[in-house]
């Protein structure tokens, strides 16, 4: 069950979001220049699955991204939604092993 405490971040994995949050945050700050012009990079959202390793990582993330929208987290992207089990794909849904949603 990837929801459970068991299948939370490591202190390693939160100390790689930081430092993750941190980077995104500093590539965000300013305009930025290169020989094609400059950019300022702004974010939109941070959006997450409900896998609770995903969420604590969003969550680490969104404390150095203050001003970034961080709308509820999406099922559709946990782990093995909407994608077909690889590599049987349609060969499952002809046998009706999987159901298409």
């Amino acid at each position: 069950d990837l929801e459970d405490a068991e299948h939370g971040l490591t202190e390693l994995g939160r100390e790689q979001a930081r430092l993750t949050g941190q980077r995104l945050a500093q590539a965000a700050a300013g305009v930025k220049k290169d020989r094609y012009g400059e950019v300022k990079i702004v974010y939109s959202s941070l959006v997450s699955s409900c896998v609770l390793r995903a969420q604590q990582t969003a969550g680490i993330i969104a404390q150095e991204l203050p001003d970034v929208y961080r709308p509820p987290d999406d099922p559709l992207l946990n782990e093995g939604h909407p994608v077909l089990p690889a590599p049987h794909g349609k060969r499952w849904i002809q046998e009706g092993e999987v159901l298409p949603s």
